[in-house]
C-alpha cells in the first residue's frame, strides 16, 4: 500500500510526519494459512506476479505473513522519515506548521494547525484546527475538529494594590488604587470616584507614569494611533 508523505515526497511508503502510518502486526504461517503462503510463492516463482498480487488482495491475512520487497521498503521509508525529521527538520516543521487563515469561511478546506477567527455573540475568538482532513463547512465550535485558543474570564473586582482598569472612561465607577491610562499617562485613584478626569493636582487621581507610546485597552481600536502604539482588545 502506497501512502506518500507530504513532507518527504520521495518516500512512497510513509505518511510521516504529516500523519501516522497504519502498523501491521505480523504473524507466522499456521496450518490454516500454509497452503495460501505456498500458493503465493509458487505463483511468484512462476513469474505470475499479477496472480500472486490478486491472491494477496483476496486473502488479506497474507499481508501479515509474507515479507517481500514492499514490506522492507515500508520499514526503510519510515526509518528514513524519522531520521530526517529529528536530525534536521523538526524545528522548521514546528515553526511553519501553523497557518493563520483569517476569518472562518464555510467554503474553505481547513487542515490541521490552521488558525481561524470566528465570532461568537459578536466577539471574535481564535480557533486551531486539530484534524488532518476537516470536512468543509465544519464550524470552529465543533470540538472534534477545532480547539479554542482565545481564553476569556470574567471581569475581576478591584482588590488590594493597583488594579488595572484599562483606558479611563467618564462613565465607569473607579475605586481607590484602580489604575487607568489617560492622556498617554498612567494614573491611580486616590479615592472612589466616577466622572473625575485624571489631571494634575486632582484629589481623585495621582500621576504614576508617563507612557512613551499610546497604550489603549478597549473593545474597538482607537483611530488616533501611530506607529509604535499598542492596543489591547477587550473581548
Amino acid at each position: 500500500m502506497i501512502f506518500i508523505s507530504e513532507q518527504y515526497e520521495d518516500l512512497d511508503y510513509t505518511n510521516y510526519p504529516n500523519d501516522l502510518d497504519d502498523n501491521i502486526t505480523y504473524q507466522d504461517a499456521s496450518a490454516d494459512t500454509q497452503s495460501l503462503v505456498t500458493q503465493y510463492y509458487n505463483l511468484k516463482s512462476a513469474g505470475s506476479d499479477s496472480e500472486a498480487n490478486a491472491l494477496v488482495e483476496a486473502n488479506p491475512i497474507l499481508k501479515t505473513i509474507i515479507i517481500n520487497a514492499e514490506t522492507m521498503q515500508r520499514f526503510n521509508d519510515r526509518t528514513i522519515a524519522l531520521e530526517r525529521f529529528y536530525m534536521s527538520d523538526v524545528q522548521s516543521y514546528i515553526m511553519n506548521a501553523a497557518h493563520y487563515k483569517g476569518v472562518w469561511n464555510a467554503s474553505t478546506k481547513y487542515q490541521r494547525y490552521d488558525f481561524v477567527t470566528y465570532s461568537i455573540n459578536s466577539k471574535p475568538y481564535s480557533f486551531e484546527c486539530i484534524q488532518l482532513n476537516t470536512p468543509i463547512g465544519t464550524l470552529p465550535t465543533n470540538a472534534s475538529y477545532f480547539i479554542q485558543i482565545t481564553l476569556q474570564g470574567e471581569q475581576g473586582v478591584s482588590g488590594t494594590g493597583l488594579s488595572t482598569r484599562g483606558v479611563w472612561d467618564i462613565s465607569v465607577q473607579y475605586y481607590k488604587d484602580d489604575c487607568v491610562a489617560y492622556d498617554n499617562k498612567l494614573w491611580f485613584a486616590l479615592q472612589d470616584n466616577i466622572g473625575q478626569t485624571p489631571i494634575e493636582d486632582s484629589t481623585y487621581w495621582e500621576f504614576l507614569l508617563q507612557l512613551k507610546q499610546q497604550v489603549a485597552v478597549s473593545s474597538t481600536q482607537p483611530t488616533d494611533q501611530v506607529a509604535g502604539d499598542l492596543w489591547y482588545q477587550i473581548l
